[in-house]
């Protein structure tokens, strides 16, 4: 749903193109000035092995002044797990016309650093009918050091840092770093 909605809103632009691949394989004849992996999509792939194959996928993929912009989050695996389903939050649903409740659990591998989520939307619908979609994820963490080695080993090199995508500086309160990547 969310990239038919950027698909929707990038075609007003000609110069912007959206694309659906895996990170480790996707290939194209055409160089790219910018490429985002948005919402710790990075993390997604869970050992070294896809990370380092991503990366050095999309510095083929850069053109030679290109840019890879990734967003990762910094704090995945802090606090303590939630075995059971727990409300966290409740919304109304305009397109559905209902109010919608995410129910939330997940378990934490502290050893691969990475944290496992299952995710459960409920609602009625028009009908009257109860309905859910169970949603799975697992991300792992990446610290600052795990990134620029990542980068290093990728043989890119790192651009600019940010705390925030306001341009903020890196604190110990940033729960998501902005990494801007280049050729070297």
């Amino acid at each position: 749903i969310m990239l038919n909605l950027l698909k929707n809103k990038a075609s007003a632009y000609n110069s912007l193109t959206c694309v659906q691949a895996d990170l480790t394989d996707y290939t194209e004849k055409i160089k790219y000035n910018l490429i985002i992996i948005s919402y710790s999509s990075f993390q997604q792939l869970l050992t070294r092995k896809q990370q380092l194959k991503c990366l050095k996928n999309i510095r083929d993929q850069l053109s030679p002044q290109g840019i890879l912009a990734i967003d990762v989050g910094q704090k995945i695996c802090e606090g303590n797990d939630v075995p059971g389903y727990r409300l966290l939050f409740k919304a109304w649903h305009p397109d559905i016309c209902s109010e919608v409740e995410m129910y939330t659990s997940w378990i934490t591998d502290k050893s691969n650093k990475i944290r496992y989520w299952t995710d459960k939307y409920c609602w009625i619908d028009k009908q009257g009918n109860n309905q859910q979609f169970i949603n799975k994820l697992a991300l792992k963490e990446c610290n600052r050091q795990d990134i620029e080695q990542l980068v290093y080993d990728s043989d890119l090199k790192i651009k600019s840092v940010y705390g925030s995508f306001l341009k903020d500086p890196v604190s110990s309160d940033s729960t998501n770093i902005i990494y801007l990547i280049g050729k070297n």
